[in-house]
């Protein structure tokens, strides 16, 4: 199986990509390509005032959520299109 796997941890240096094949007993495998990518100034500082702050809207968090999640499929395809050459 092919999987491609995220994660982003606490340094907040962006968007951790990986290609990885995977055999069905999972204690085999084979990562093909591995790609960080950066998060963006504006969205890096509003993750930074939700880690930071204990105040925030309902608003703003759901508001983050959407944001995070469009640079995650933005990132996805930039990483495609690097690995498979897609245009």
């Amino acid at each position: 199986m092919n999987v491609i796997g995220l994660m982003s941890g606490t340094s907040l240096d962006g968007l951790d990509i990986a290609f990885v094949s995977i055999e069905e007993n999972i204690q085999n495998y084979k990562m093909h390509a591995f790609l960080t990518v950066p998060f963006p100034s504006q969205l890096l500082q509003k993750i930074k005032k939700s880690i930071e702050s204990n105040s925030l809207s309902a608003a703003f968090i759901c508001s983050l959520n959407f944001e995070i999640s469009y640079f995650y499929a933005d990132a996805i395809e930039v990483f495609c299109e690097k690995i498979f050459y897609f245009t």
